[in-house]
């Protein structure tokens, strides 16, 4: 068996051809980093038992949005989502989310006044994830509010979380996943307008206003 030696110390080893071995006392000076291509080649070849979590991506969002017209099929809120290029094309996805959301109407003006019922889900790719049960002309999701202007502050806002799993990711190309959200039907609560990361009226200095809430998405890859 070759090996390579400084100073009477083997640092690297050799069997038949093949691919040369660096021993453990081998020490990283500062700075030292390895290329990703190594690295994935690495992960690609290695073994982890089930239930590894083998990468996490988190992203939060603090714009406002305006859905002044409603969002009658579901629709992605804009940079509420998490882009991964999985590990292995048949992982497991976990997508863990936070929403905060708000009426639109204004219980002043009750010209202005629009109950609303938005409800939220999580998009694979623009388009909803496999697993949710529709019925009929029912609201579904993960969860939602009905929001009754006439019995609530028109300034109220509200936020609700969950967790999401895709059992199967099917590829080993960038999946987008995307926090989905959803007024009503073309037939049925069309057109109803909501707030997404603030409340109706944020622009004055009252702290029960809502202007920058922070909305989140995070994504755990885990073998299977």
């Amino acid at each position: 068996m070759p090996e390579i030696q400084l100073n009477g110390k083997t640092i690297a080893t050799q069997t038949g051809t093949n691919e040369p071995v660096l021993k453990n006392n081998v020490v990283m000076e500062s700075g030292f980093s390895i290329p990703s291509g190594v690295i994935n080649s690495a992960l690609s070849g290695a073994t982890f038992p089930a239930g590894h979590v083998l990468q996490v991506l988190h992203t939060v969002d603090d714009n406002n949005y305006t859905f002044s017209s409603g969002a009658d099929d579901w629709t992605g809120i804009t940079n509420l989502y998490c882009d991964i290029v999985p590990k292995f094309s048949n992982s497991k996805i976990m997508i863990m989310y936070t929403a905060h959301y708000a009426d639109y109407g204004d219980g002043a003006d009750p010209g202005a006044v629009n109950d609303t019922a938005p409800r939220f889900a999580i998009g694979k790719n623009g388009t909803i994830l496999s697993g949710y049960n529709q019925d009929g002309g029912r609201g579904y999701g993960d969860f939602g509010t009905y929001i009754d202007i006439q019995n609530t502050s028109n300034l109220s806002h509200f936020d609700g979380s969950n967790i999401r799993e895709d059992s199967n990711v099917g590829t080993t190309s960038s999946v987008r996943y995307q926090v989905m959200v959803r007024a009503g039907t073309a037939n049925a609560w069309a057109n109803q307008p909501f707030f997404i990361n603030r409340s109706l009226r944020f622009s004055n200095n009252q702290w029960y206003n809502a202007s920058r809430m922070r909305s989140t998405i995070t994504l755990f890859e885990v073998k299977q």
